[in-house]
């Protein structure tokens, strides 16, 4: 499928290879070279010196990107382990066995050296949970474990560890140092009871105890009342202590299960225990919704329901109506640092004649938008305004149908075709005018470069484009920026507020940026045309020998003195079969050019460029100036870019 994808490539013998390339239809074949496979040893011993046999040694990261290699190991009798077929940089791998922590993230490089590891004993979390009051073991009791990122959210439980214990005891075991933990403690009829935070990789003992006190717990029955003030059955409750989404009025699937659901019953009452994280309560239903923080709960164990906003709206676009399109509402952000985050989410499609309705708004401010796809999941957001909801009412809006269209096309320079790729660009129409209609309005983009949006009112307007190279690996959306546009245009007033007719911006160049990094070597290549040059070079004057190429700037004191102390090496380079070429890499009057050339008596060859000077440096892979190239004597290049200096080891 077209787009961006990740190749790792492995065969025995040969060290791996891993590419990040864009998909594209009609792409030439890939061609993949693998280098000669290298070696990595080590040998893994316990606190104690003594070897450790069978733990397994496996690659996790590689080149930023994560169990993309497959390459493993088991230490022998003696420890030792040895993994070959690695590749020349350094890599990270996952080190462990049963009984010892896992050494996570461990750098190792092939050649480098023998590496010694050593793995410390588990850690084990023992002790007793007792009733506070009558200081007795309690019989039955569950643990979980919780890993606790610090940064002031709830710990994030880990539901698929609940363990069940008896008479009082309990042990734990814990077996990665890279985390924080802490342990919880739930029983019936007692409040739940959270430890302190467990970091494995500041313990230094193998074995740690933690004992639980319980005090007794009533669950709390509370009244949900519909607006009007009657009990409420069937109400959806979430007792809340980690992220929950609320997606169209509903709770998200995903949302459930961490989060406690409930619902009201006949009476229109629920009981729960508070639990020890930092909670919320949010009470759904048609009629309306409620989100309770802890404190404000403690003064009253009543719960009222505030009814529902709605937005009833048509789409159109130009003068056609906006059918199946995706309408997006996004509320005010009111999280500041509350914990649990509580984020209401909402979009719908249009129907055939472009109406969309939402049923259950969040009252209050937000931003009424089309969400315009990329991908499965990513949107685009354009024509977006602002809107006050109030609740139990409905707000009227219309999106598009005025202005006119405004269309042109954006021009890709050759020298980034290759790592181009629409899906990697982040482009948008920015609204100079003050007090717009819209905030936001997107173009939307085909293939050849072509854009077109809809609906634009008159005003000022800038269109604004970045390009980026593909993402360097799986959790990037995107990679280094090689290009940037900035056009801006003026839309007049139209005749009743609109028109059918596009506004042509014309055809647009994006501007390349970051052009060095974006240079290929031409290490192995044969010496690129002359045809580009203007200068006085024959055939005879190089055949059989090594050619020196010196690109350099008249205009700039390093090329300078660079072909200055070239020429005062011309004679033993000559004697050594090196032919010296210059080329001068920017545009500059030829007569004063000469005129240095004579002057400082430059006894070999010196061109200069003609036509297109920044593709002829490309061409030639000219990161900057001077820019020194070195051949054999069969016109291949073996060197670029080095100093002067370095010269004699190039040739040696």
């Amino acid at each position: 499928n077209p787009g961006m994808t990740i190749w790792t490539v492995q065969a025995p013998g040969y060290a791996p290879d891993l590419k990040v390339m864009s998909i594209i239809a009609g792409m030439p074949p890939v061609e993949i070279h693998l280098e000669s496979g290298r070696i990595i040893e080590g040998k893994v011993t316990d606190q104690a010196g003594k070897p450790v046999e069978g733990a397994w040694v496996s690659a996790e990261q590689w080149r930023r990107n994560r169990r993309r290699l497959h390459l493993a190991a088991k230490t022998d009798a003696e420890g030792n382990f040895r993994i070959t077929d690695a590749p020349a940089d350094e890599l990270t791998f996952d080190i462990g066995k049963e009984g010892y922590m896992a050494l996570e993230k461990y750098a190792m490089r092939a050649g480098r050296r023998k590496y010694d590891i050593t793995l410390r004993p588990t850690l084990k979390v023992r002790g007793t949970v007792i009733d506070a009051q009558a200081g007795q073991p309690i019989d039955k009791f569950t643990t979980i474990n919780g890993i606790d990122f610090e940064d002031g959210r709830a710990p994030q439980w880990q539901e698929h560890d609940i363990r069940t214990f008896t008479d009082g005891q309990y042990e734990q075991e814990y077996r990665q140092e890279i985390f924080t933990y802490r342990i919880r403690v739930d029983a019936d009829g007692y409040q739940s009871a959270v430890s302190d935070c467990i970091r494995p990789s500041e313990i230094q003992q193998s074995n740690i105890v933690r004992d639980f006190k319980l005090d007794k717990a009533d669950a709390v029955t509370v009244l949900v009342n519909s607006p009007d003030g009657s009990p409420l059955t069937e109400a959806d409750v979430v007792i809340a202590t980690y992220r929950l989404r609320i997606v169209n009025g509903r709770i998200d699937s995903r949302s459930s299960e961490q989060n406690v659901i409930l619902q009201t019953n006949a009476n229109g009452r629920f009981d729960f225990v508070p639990p020890v994280s930092p909670y919320a309560i949010v009470v759904l239903s048609e009629q309306g919704f409620a989100k309770i923080m802890p404190q404000k709960f403690k003064a009253s164990q009543n719960i009222t329901l505030i009814p529902w906003g709605r937005i009833e709206g048509t789409l159109r676009i130009g003068a056609q109506p906006g059918a199946d399109k995706l309408i997006a509402f996004l509320p005010e952000s009111r999280r500041g640092t509350e914990h649990p985050r509580i984020n209401f989410e909402y979009e719908v499609q249009t129907d055939k004649d472009g109406h969309f309705s939402f049923a259950h708004i969040l009252p209050g401010g937000g931003v009424v938008t089309r969400a315009i796809p990329i991908g499965d999941r990513a949107r685009r957001m354009s024509h977006s305004f602002s809107i006050e909801v109030k609740s139990g009412q409905a707000t009227d809006v219309q999106i598009g149908g005025t202005g006119r269209p405004v269309i042109g096309r954006v021009v890709i320079p050759d020298i980034i075709k290759d790592k181009f790729d629409w899906q990697y660009t982040n482009h948008r129409l920015q609204i100079s005018t003050p007090n717009s209609t819209y905030k936001i309005i997107t173009l939307e983009f085909e293939e050849d470069g072509s854009f077109r949006a809809d609906d634009v009112p008159a005003g000022d307007y800038c269109v604004y484009l970045t390009a980026y190279g593909p993402p360097p690996d799986s959790r990037s959306r995107w990679g280094e920026r090689i290009g940037v546009l900035t056009h801006p245009f003026n839309i007049k007033e139209m005749p009743g507020g609109r028109s059918d007719e596009p506004l042509d911006i014309g055809v647009l160049e994006l501007e390349v940026i970051g052009k060095s990094a974006l240079i290929p070597s031409l290490i192995g290549k044969p010496l690129p045309d002359l045809g580009g040059v203007k200068i006085d070079l024959a055939p005879a004057q190089v055949k059989g020998k090594m050619i020196l190429v010196c690109f350099w700037d008249m205009n700039q004191r390093p090329s300078r003195r660079c072909i200055s102390q070239l020429s005062e090496q011309t004679e033993q380079l000559n004697n050594k079969g090196v032919t010296i070429v210059a080329v001068q890499a920017s545009k500059v009057d030829e007569d004063k050019l000469n005129e240095w050339v004579k002057k400082n008596n430059i006894p070999f060859p010196v061109g200069t460029i003609h036509g297109d000077a920044e593709k002829i440096r490309f061409n030639w892979g000219v990161k900057s100036l001077p820019w020194l190239i070195l051949t054999d004597d069969k016109h291949t290049i073996v060197s670029e870019g080095f100093q002067l200096g370095g010269l004699e080891n190039q040739l040696e």
